[in-house]
């Protein structure tokens, strides 16, 4: 019988998921430094005894992606995919950290993030997050001129947020596909302009962009549609979520 420990893995050491491992306490695998077979992954189980797996890891940038399709796959998808099957072998709780992209996917990412839902995981939640060193936190709290689209939507949310939530989902032992996100879809322009008005700085540094080199005109589009069927959802504030910087 698998006794586990109390202590649970993230796998992946992006912002988010370094964030995840220091907050809930859990043993930080980087994915870069791990093989996806069933000799290494039932080893870490075995070793490690975890009483939960996050694959908080990823590939996501949407360019990227588009341009090297198998292996988008493979770390959004596939390797989730034989991670949870593991967890699910030993009765381990498993959480899968999808994207907004993944409701109505129209790309490389948003697709082959649908596709690592459709695994075994215990619970899956979908966002879109930023933070201090998101690329357009840092850009304008750095007073350097932005670019933003203005023909996007999303319902992005803080990060600490968003660790919030997946400690919530571990700790209750959770199960299902829950979306968390701001209350009104927004454009990256308008979180520019607001991102302006929390660092006090000139909205003049911020410009609309709408070209988009795609042949799908909201690829760069996640927003969370008002009534979700299956998704249990959780509205915020954009304030609130700002003020968290």
């Amino acid at each position: 019988m698998y006794h586990s420990n109390p202590y649970g893995i993230v796998i992946g050491a992006g912002r988010l998921g370094t964030l995840l491992a220091i907050r809930s306490n859990s043993l930080l695998i980087p994915y870069r430094s791990l093989s996806v077979d069933s000799q290494t992954i039932d080893q870490l189980i075995k070793s490690y005894r975890p009483s939960y797996i996050i694959c908080a890891f990823a590939l996501t940038d949407l360019s990227f992606c588009q341009k090297n399709k198998d292996l988008a796959i493979k770390i959004n998808s596939s390797d989730p995919s034989f991670i949870a099957e593991r967890a699910s072998h030993y009765g381990i709780y498993s959480l899968y950290l999808s994207s907004d992209y993944a409701r109505n996917p129209l790309n490389i990412y948003g697709i082959t993030k649908r596709l690592g839902e459709r695994a075994s995981f215990s619970s899956i939640l979908r966002f879109n997050y930023f933070s201090r060193s998101h690329w357009l936190s840092n850009a304008i709290s750095n007073r350097k001129n932005v670019k933003a689209l203005s023909t996007n939507r999303f319902n992005p949310v803080h990060i600490s947020t968003v660790v919030d939530a997946c400690i919530t989902l571990i700790d209750s032992r959770l199960a299902g596909r829950y979306s968390i996100g701001i209350s009104t879809p927004i454009s990256y322009y308008d979180l520019a302009i607001k991102l302006c008005e929390f660092f006090r700085v000139p909205i003049s540094l911020v410009s609309k962009s709408c070209y988009i080199r795609t042949p799908y005109p909201y690829q760069y589009s996640s927003y969370i549609p008002p009534n979700l069927p299956v998704d249990k959802l959780r509205f915020l504030a954009l304030n609130d979520e700002i003020n968290k910087l």
